[in-house]
Formats: structure tokens, C-alpha cells, sequence
């Protein structure tokens, strides 16, 4: 069995400000800036009957400027921009869908990331773990905004094992896809501002669905926590990757009993603890438990139950 460590949501590069954790323990990953007919204002989140959106124009307003801001890419600077209006498009992927033969996310991928994927030999049963990078949020003075001493940190928001994996490159493989499951008409790697009209993505774009209603198991056993859904409340202890001892969100730090051989990370092993740091691009990055004893394999099934319950 694999484990992906999937990378989604507002980094420094795309979006350029930490997602929010709010003080009951709520996250809220927000999606990176895209062309895909989808837009901020658009998000159905609350916070206390707050939409997302504004509390987004808070976090990333500049007293300096007097405006809200958004990097859309590493390459762009900040730009003034306003999340509660229709103007600011978002790539809403892992997209959450809560209907009625289906409650989970569905991820989109393709052009290198789904290579590696593919190159790992990721298939059904494997299982996303869906991080981003995260803060803590206040609202002072009737203005939300990162709270002090707080530090930016990789934390776990979603997860999706999955059932089965779509091709959807072609128009007639969307069309097939959007037949079967209608729901996902608007997710951006079928959407794509809402055409048909052309093959838009590389010849490996793929859709990956959970079981729907399901279990999520592990080994052979059931975990009694559905086979995809979000994060409740946050708790450090169980959803942060970064090491509470790291300057900044590398290394992350793991169980002793986790696996070892994770794509694109060098490990640093101990007794008590593994220690992962980033040593190349990527979005996905691939655990292979496969090796692990059955003692081990225990460990991890109350590891991830810890995190998903």
C-alpha cells in the first residue's frame, strides 16, 4: 500500500499567505489562484456565519497598500485584488462534494505530477493525505489576521483513498466521465471555463474518485472513518507534518514505524521518530508501506485513525 502526501492549496509561491486555522480548530484550505471559471466569492465555507472570502480579504490586506492582496504564480508579484467579487479565479482541486451517492473529494491531476504518480504505480487502495501550508488566525479589532508568534507549518486537512481512477483527457473520455458521475461537471479538469471544445490538458489528465460512501480501510481492515473527507478540528499532535522543532516547515516528523522510502524527501531515521526533508520539486510525494511488519503496520492504522477520527 502507498500513502501520496499531496500538496494542495495557497503556498508561498501561489496565493502567497498561509490557509487559516481558526481558534475552535476549523481549517479551511483556500484553493491556488487559476483561469478555471471558478472564483473565490464562490466558496461555500463559513467561519461563525463569516464567508471565507472575507476573512481571506483580511488576512492579506496590506496596511502599507490599503488593499487585499494575491500572488497568482512564483513568477508574479502581489497584485491588489478583492475575494469577495467575481473577478479572482481559483483552482478548486481536491474538490469536496457532499451528494447523494458520493461525499468526498475528487482530485484532478496531470502533466508531471500524474507521471510520477504513474511512475509509482499508485493505484486503487492507495491512499491521498492532502496537506497544505497553514497558520493560526485571530480576528482583533474586527479584522482577522495571523495570529503572533505563530508559525507557517505543513498541516494534513483532507484525505481520499481511492476506488477508481478516470481518464479524462480526450472530450469523449469527460463526456463518458460527466455521464456516469454528473457532479463533476464542474470540477476544473472536466470544467475548464465550461467547454468541450478542445483537449485542453497533456494526454495523462485523470480524475481520481473515492468509493463514495465508504470505508476507508488499511491491510485489510477498516479504519471506521469514511473513505474520503476533511479534517474536523485540528489538533498539532495529530495533523501537523512540519517538526515542532523546525525554523521553518521542513523537516516534517513522523512515527518511527512510518515508512522510510517517500519520493523526493531524504529520511533521517531514529528511534523515536523519522524526519523527512524536501530535496527536490513535486506535488506528490510517495510513501510505499509495502515492507512494513505486521506490528508495524498495527502502529499505522492507529496513526492514521488518530488523524482522520
Amino acid at each position: 500500500m502507498k500513502v501520496i502526501y499531496s500538496r494542495k492549496g495557497f503556498d508561498s509561491g501561489y496565493g502567497g499567505f498561509p490557509s487559516p486555522i481558526f481558534p475552535n480548530g476549523q481549517i479551511v484550505s483556500l484553493p491556488i489562484p487559476a483561469k478555471d471559471g471558478f472564483f473565490y466569492s464562490q466558496l461555500n465555507n463559513v467561519y461563525s456565519g463569516e464567508s471565507i472570502s472575507h476573512v481571506v480579504n483580511d488576512l492579506t490586506y496590506s496596511e502599507r497598500n490599503k488593499y487585499s492582496r494575491i500572488k497568482l504564480s512564483p513568477r508574479h508579484k502581489y497584485k491588489q485584488c478583492d475575494y469577495t467579487i467575481n473577478k479572482i479565479e481559483a483552482h478548486n482541486d481536491p474538490a469536496y462534494y457532499d451528494v447523494e451517492h458520493y461525499k468526498g473529494y475528487v482530485l484532478g491531476q496531470c502533466d508531471a505530477a500524474q507521471g510520477h504518480l504513474i511512475n509509482q504505480k499508485v493505484s486503487p487502495g492507495d491512499l491521498f493525505v492532502f496537506y497544505g501550508l497553514f497558520r493560526e488566525v485571530e480576528k482583533i479589532n474586527d479584522r482577522w489576521t495571523y495570529r503572533d508568534k505563530t508559525k507557517k507549518r505543513h498541516v494534513i486537512f483532507g484525505w481520499l483513498q481511492i476506488d477508481y481512477i478516470a481518464h479524462v483527457s480526450s472530450n469523449s473520455e469527460r463526456k463518458t466521465i460527466t455521464n456516469k458521475y454528473s457532479f463533476v461537471n464542474n470540477h476544473p479538469h472536466i470544467k475548464k471555463l465550461g467547454t468541450f471544445t478542445s483537449d485542453i490538458y497533456s494526454k495523462n489528465n485523470c480524475l481520481y474518485f473515492s468509493s463514495g460512501k465508504g470505508e476507508l480501510t488499511m491491510f485489510g481492515r477498516q479504519l471506521g472513518v469514511p473513505s474520503s473527507g476533511k479534517v474536523s478540528k485540528y489538533n498539532p499532535k495529530s495533523h501537523d507534518l512540519t517538526s515542532p522543532h523546525s525554523v521553518g516547515v521542513y523537516p516534517w516528523e513522523m512515527p518511527s514505524f512510518m515508512g522510510t522510502n517517500i519520493s523526493y524527501m531524504k529520511t533521517v531515521r531514529s528511534k523515536s521518530a523519522n524526519l523527512y526533508s524536501h530535496r527536490g520539486p513535486g506535488q506528490e510525494f510517495v510513501m510505499n508501506l509495502d515492507g512494513l511488519s505486521s506490528t508495524d503496520r498495527s502502529s499505522v492504522i492507529d496513526h492514521f485513525k488518530k488523524i482522520f477520527m
